[in-house]
């Protein structure tokens, strides 16, 4: 057995005998070159090699880590390996490594986490999220997951997998809704166009037209169910077209009332719909009978969560209200201090949750958590730089997707109100989220404005935990 141990004088090894007795190993060879401080020496789960970091800075200008063979004191290489890794531009203050030996953490006052490959010295990541200097880090067994704890107060867990893998469909698209299994998802292309593109194969299995709701200019409001059977579209004048495709029927044509209709959201079933016109003219209908609406207020936006079972719905004048579908009557009204309530919002698969966004006088863009049964404030999710484009609630509830102008997507626990991942697009914005039902699949269009766009299909990572919602402790 052998023992590092560090000092000024660099690293020394020490064999533990049989009886105990500690002796001087190899004295002849210290370890240079180290910067104190036990915390940071550590062997590879095989014993045959110690890593730790070394004091002064490489002459690319970063803080970097040597590797030494624990039996004869050699430097065996430096990470990163490669001018083309990035390293440390802090001091390095801990290491880490799983039980195979395959990944190895470093956290830094960089307020940086960077994960690398034992066998190869290449960065594999660098984990960005802290908002202090990283002071302590821990791998998993098998690697899956990096802890980390910094001077901000928080420990944060990690998947090491690196950014979910995503695929690309070029045109500018807006994604409507998924098919049940998960397969298919419906989108709505900016010449007009609803399309039905089967994601396994990539490719568009049924398309058709819509009309524009506007006669002087293209301008199309469309909605889809999430069984991709029923489609709403507006038209001009203020009339909506309910539609089923497959067969292209139209199955009515009702006036909202409204001299132009600039939204609609369908419910889950496509029993009802509600209509958002000209100067916030919100209706609700029972597509059974549209000769009166279910309710008529002052609106601007609204929303169904995906058991149908809530309807959630926010005015210009800062409230939010929540609705029961089943009795059809108001169940909760949210005051907002006065603030303009912004153009993202979604409810939770089981209704019990409301997220949204505030307006242009928001400059901190958050996302803001509410209790749809108690009207409690729950939270905020800070993080973003500009404008929020979209949000959207997992399957299970448990974790929300934000996109926002700042190029970023990022995920984040409902319960801890933390950040799980954040991706850089490079610059490219994205808007329009969509979770496929059976979590696999998130998908995101062309925000408003944009002279070119994709639809992004992201792999939604593994970031699940067995145990209670505890992945950031505060």
């Amino acid at each position: 057995m052998i023992l590092a141990t560090g000092s000024r004088e660099g690293i020394v090894l020490w064999s533990l005998a049989e009886d105990h007795q500690v002796t001087l190993y190899d004295s002849a060879v210290p370890l240079s070159g180290f910067f104190p401080g036990g915390t940071r020496i550590l062997f590879s789960p095989d014993g045959a090699t110690v890593l730790a970091p070394h004091v002064e800075k490489s002459e690319l200008g970063v803080f970097y880590l040597g590797t030494w063979d624990a039996v004869s004191g050699e430097e065996l290489g430096v990470l990163p390996a490669s001018p083309a890794d990035e390293g440390h531009s802090g001091m390095i203050t801990s290491l880490s490594a799983d039980w195979e030996g395959q990944v190895l953490a470093s956290s830094s006052w960089d307020h940086s986490v960077r994960l690398w490959d034992l066998e190869t010295r290449r960065l594999l990541r660098t984990l960005h999220g802290h908002r202090g200097e990283v002071w302590c880090t821990a791998l998993s067994p098998h690697g899956g997951l990096v802890a980390s704890g910094s001077k901000d107060g928080e420990i944060k867990i990690w998947p090491t997998s690196g950014p979910p893998e995503s695929e690309a469909i070029e045109g500018q698209w807006k994604p409507l809704s998924f098919s049940r299994d998960s397969r298919y998802v419906g989108a709505l292309n900016r010449e007009g166009g609803v399309a039905i593109m089967n994601l396994e194969a990539r490719k568009m299995v049924h398309q058709l037209e819509v009309s524009s709701s506007d006669r002087r200019y293209p301008r199309y409001i469309v909605a889809l169910t999430d069984d991709l059977t029923a489609l709403a579209e507006a038209l001009p004048e203020g009339e909506v077209k309910m539609r089923k495709l497959g067969k292209e029927e139209t199955v009515m044509t009702f006036a909202s009332g409204s001299s132009r209709v600039d939204r609609l959201a369908l419910a889950p079933d496509s029993s009802t719909i509600v209509t958002v016109g000209w100067r916030d003219d919100l209706a609700w209908w029972d597509l059974t009978d549209t000769s009166e609406p279910i309710m008529r207020i002052s609106g601007r936006r609204a929303v169904f969560s995906a058991d149908g079972g809530t309807l959630a719905t926010v005015t210009r004048d800062g409230y939010s209200i929540i609705w029961n579908t089943a009795t059809r009557r108001e169940r909760l009204r949210i005051e907002h201090g006065g603030q303009s309530l912004g153009s993202s919002m979604a409810v939770s698969p089981d209704g019990a949750i409301l997220a949204l966004t505030y307006g242009i006088d928001d400059f901190e863009n958050t996302v803001s958590l509410w209790d749809a049964t108690t009207g409690e404030h729950l939270g905020t999710l800070p993080g973003h730089k500009q404008t929020i484009w979209s949000v959207a609630f997992s399957p299970d509830g448990r974790t929300l997707a934000t996109s926002s102008a700042d190029g970023t997507l990022r995920l984040w626990n409902v319960a801890s109100h933390r950040e799980l991942m954040s991706i850089d697009q490079g610059g490219a914005s994205l808007a329009h989220l969509r979770f496929s039902p059976d979590g696999t699949f998130l998908v995101a269009g062309t925000p408003p404005f944009s002279s070119s766009g994709q639809i992004r299909i992201i792999h939604a990572p593994p970031i699940r935990f067995d145990g209670p919602d505890t992945d950031i402790i505060p």
